[in-house]
């Protein structure tokens, strides 16, 4: 499943896995809002915090209520995954001999 972030009307910016989309709406599970927070060495980094939490089963958002949809960067997928069980990928490097 695509791992997107949506921005909200609200100002919010929510992290999810998209489980079916239609023309008006997105549903989607695992919902996370993304907070940026000061990282140890000073520079400007991101958290998650939960994002309707007490729901049960998918949340499903108007599209009316969006400003954007985007594709998740690798960083942001990768802990993203290890919060839910999901695959994280290695960093891409080149093998010299």
């Amino acid at each position: 499943m695509a791992i997107k972030i949506f921005k909200l009307m609200t100002g919010e910016e929510v992290v999810a896995e998209v489980t079916k989309e239609t023309k008006d709406s997105v549903s989607m599970k695992n919902c996370v809002a993304l907070v940026l927070q000061p990282s140890r060495d000073g520079k400007l980094g991101f958290g998650f915090v939960p994002f309707g939490a007490m729901v049960e089963g998918d949340i499903t958002i108007d599209k009316s209520n969006l400003i954007f949809t985007a594709e998740a960067s690798d960083d942001l997928k990768n802990s993203y995954n290890s919060m839910f069980g999901g695959i994280v990928t290695p960093p891409k490097t080149l093998i010299t001999g």
